[in-house]
């Protein structure tokens, strides 16, 4: 599947690199499928000039992580999570046009499988029964339908 090209770029970024790159910003997000099979995502409310949005977990990834430690991290804080890099598939990394290509955002898939969430400490967490409510709703951001598409594709998601 390929995304459309004028909104989304896939490229090329080992999970395991370090982020000094031309890009402005590294983020590290997961689509995440929870331990009774429901798709979480979470909403982020409008602020100041930015409208409201549908996103994955994670957020930015610090000059001295990797990717995957950055994503990790993200989700011990958003989430409560202690999950491991063994526990977290890597999907793709792309960028989009409302950033003009400047911020690469590596996207994982991630199942609880083992109840490993304890709470979200960051916005409001939706938790959405199928493939099809998630990517009906509103504010949903391209690279989180791609994304979302892309697991249905692997079998990630049922």
């Amino acid at each position: 599947m390929k995304p459309p090209a004028y909104k989304l770029r896939v490229i090329e970024f080992n999970k395991n690199e370090r982020t000094r790159s031309h890009f402005d910003h590294h983020l590290s997000d997961a689509i995440i499928l929870t331990q009774d099979q429901k798709i979480l995502l979470q909403h982020r409310p409008a602020y100041k000039h930015n409208p409201p949005y549908l996103s994955a977990f994670g957020g930015h990834v610090e000059n001295d992580e990797t990717i995957t430690e950055g994503l990790l991290r993200e989700l011990k804080e958003e989430l409560g999570a202690h999950i491991t890099e063994k526990e977290v598939i890597k999907l793709h990394t792309l960028t989009e046009n409302f950033t003009n290509h400047r911020d690469a955002v590596h996207v994982f898939f991630w199942h609880d499988r083992h109840g490993k969430i304890t709470g979200c400490f960051e916005h409001n967490a939706l938790r959405f029964e199928s493939l099809e409510n998630a990517l009906k709703h509103p504010d949903i951001m391209d690279y989180v339908s791609y994304s979302l598409n892309i697991c249905k594709r692997r079998r990630d998601i049922p």
